[in-house]
């Protein structure tokens, strides 16, 4: 038999060749993972390795648009592999266009990496985790009209599924799943929700021999014990997680992983998986086992940061009850445990311990209020109808955008009347809406569709949602910018992966030797950057830079800038960007399900 025909594990390189560094960080990736690495040049040899393989990796290359139309013909020569789990592709991508990530996973790659800025070094350690955990390859079922690329892309999805396993006999065991909504795909990422020790027990750091990728924040983070406590951790294991680092919200802790991993490691021999994805390419968790369900007190207590904290018998025994309830008749769970009190602890009242953490969780300046109630929606509408109110309305993506008088406020509908402008086509209009009114107080936002939409002549009939929300007042808004997307701001030849932006200013991470380039009050000729399809440039100024503490090396110096002779279409358009991307974002993870009428 031939060398090629006992591989099973493989990582090939396929189209361009790679630069020599970056090929020896593949090498090493692959062979840390137990991967042979191969470099394949001609379509016909990689269909005989996949032949005699099973299936395999395939990282691919794109310097250039014509490199990105190639994609469409080897992903429609290799659809069926691709559909079977044979062929899981993987993008190395050098273009700086903010579509192109969108587009290649339309395409069907799994993952997209951005060349951009990459080191070799964190070329290898992203590759690494993708091998390690091989879940990348799971669900690969492409759109039926793949076929028919030529005439546009598709959408790859991926199915939200996992499989519960027998609960987990592990001492160290401290993680409860509540429910199975808590398990989630969004995008293309796992977000899993478990109940577990919280921040006063301890911290997730960086492993030290693990590197940060800055793309998309993953990386391999340990829990850090703030004090010994055998109770969740052991007395020389520690829980280790492959992702992105753990979040605490709402009382319990958000692991957010493309591939997710968490393991229970004792001198790096891996004793016990709570996330891990088996050989068929499915997510596993344990069921909740009878060694977590019993340190639901100790749980409960370092979530609340106050290990005096008493707990009903009822909140003991029921972990999925709010944590916020608190009752009489109250028994201290280290009694209950049999666990010492720690030394040189002090106690604060529960009130106290409540108000830090409401406190530290509460959302800080929410851009969106929603009205509650039709009482206090017609009052608005109302205020309108004596103001001289305008309204900014426009299309998703702003392929259609205009400011225009409100002419009347109909109170029994409720709806709105403005005139078109004479300069837009009043059928591209019929469709999605946003809709942002502005008045004395401040603004107004909501989204219709077509059934909300009707034509007077040439004024346009806006009927007013039972969702309507109150804008935050201050001079801009700003919008976080999603980890996994890809906004880059040029700065001379250079590109640098925007944190935030508003019409304002905006945030982006650059390399820690470029402290003394972005200081406080450097002025910036030019920048310029794409929203949706619009291009904007203007000079800017550099308001602040800080070392980020999320980091040690590389990419991890924060810069905020301030944008200068903006022009004004531009800072609207930015406005009307944060504000339609906001409230997107809003409602895919924070809107209430939908209400009965008011």
């Amino acid at each position: 038999m031939s060398k090629t025909e006992t591989l099973r594990r493989l990582l090939i390189s396929s189209g361009p060749k790679l630069d020599s560094l970056f090929e020896n960080a593949c090498h090493q990736a692959a062979e840390a993972a137990g991967y042979e690495f191969l470099l394949c040049e001609t379509e016909t040899e990689l269909e005989e390795l996949l032949a005699a393989a099973g299936w395999a990796y395939v990282l691919r290359q794109q310097h250039s648009i014509e490199d990105l139309k190639a994609e469409i013909l080897f992903v429609r020569k290799f659809l069926s592999q691709i559909r079977e789990g044979r062929l899981v592709p993987i993008s190395l991508n050098w273009l700086a266009h903010g579509r192109t990530q969108a587009i290649l996973k339309r395409l069907g790659f799994a993952q997209v990496i951005t060349a951009i800025s990459l080191r070799p070094q964190a070329l290898k350690v992203r590759l690494e985790t993708l091998l390690r955990t091989e879940n990348i390859a799971d669900a690969q079922h492409l759109p039926a009209g793949l076929e028919n690329l030529s005439h546009g892309f598709n959408y790859f999805v991926r199915q939200s599924s996992f499989e519960m396993i027998e609960p987990l006999q592990l001492p160290e065991n401290c993680w409860l799943l509540r429910r199975p909504e808590d398990v989630r795909i969004v995008q293309d990422q796992w977000i899993i929700d478990l109940v577990g020790p919280g921040p006063s027990a301890g911290v997730w750091t960086r492993r030290e021999d693990a590197e940060l990728n800055y793309e998309d924040g993953h990386s391999v983070w340990e829990w850090k014990a703030k004090k010994p406590d055998k109770l969740f951790f052991g007395e020389n294991g520690s829980w280790v997680f492959w992702g992105k680092r753990p979040r605490f919200q709402d009382f319990h802790w958000i692991f957010i992983s493309k591939n997710p991993q968490l393991s229970f490691l004792e001198e790096s021999e891996t004793k016990a998986h709570i996330l891990a994805v088996n050989q068929s390419r499915k997510l596993q968790i344990p069921a909740n086992s009878e060694i977590a369900l019993k340190k639901w007190p100790a749980i409960h207590a370092s979530v609340l940061n106050d290990y005096k904290l008493r707990v009903p018998a009822a909140v003991i025994n029921n972990p999925n009850i709010r944590f916020e309830k608190a009752q009489e008749n109250e028994i201290p769970w280290r009694d209950l445990m049999g666990v010492a009190e720690p030394e040189g602890s002090s106690p604060i009242s529960k009130t106290t311990a409540l108000y830090q953490i409401q406190r530290e969780l509460a959302p800080k300046e929410p851009l969106f209020t929603r009205i509650a109630g039709k009482m206090q929606r017609e009052s608005y509408l109302r205020e309108l109808m004596k103001t001289d109110a305008n309204a900014q309305i426009w299309t998703p993506g702003q392929q259609v955008r205009f400011n225009a008088r409100i002419i009347n406020v109909l109170m029994d509908i409720p709806a709105l009347s403005v005139k078109i402008p004479s300069d837009i086509d009043a059928e591209s209009l019929f469709g999605r809406l946003y809709v942002n009114l502005s008045y004395r107080r401040g603004s107004l936002f909501f989204t219709i569709d077509e059934k909300s939409i009707g034509f007077d002549g040439n004024h346009l009939i806006i009927k007013v949602p039972a969702d309507v929300y109150e804008v935050q007042r201050r001079n801009y808004f700003r919008l976080a910018i999603p980890e996994d997307s890809d906004c880059f701001v040029r700065i001379a030849d250079r590109f640098f992966k925007v944190l935030n932006i508003s019409a304002g200013g905006l945030a982006f991470f650059a390399d820690q030797n470029d402290e003394e380039i972005f200081k406080k009050g450097v002025e910036l000729e030019q920048i310029s950057f794409e929203i949706s399809t619009i291009r904007i440039r203007c000079h800017a100024e550099i308001c602040w830079s800080k070392v980020s503490k999320e980091a040690s090396e590389g990419a991890n110096l924060k810069v905020g800038l301030r944008f200068r002779s903006l022009h004004p279409s531009s800072q609207q358009a930015l406005n009307l960007f944060v504000l339609e991307e906001g409230y997107e974002y809003l409602k895919e993870h924070l809107v209430d399900a939908p209400r009965g009428k008011h």
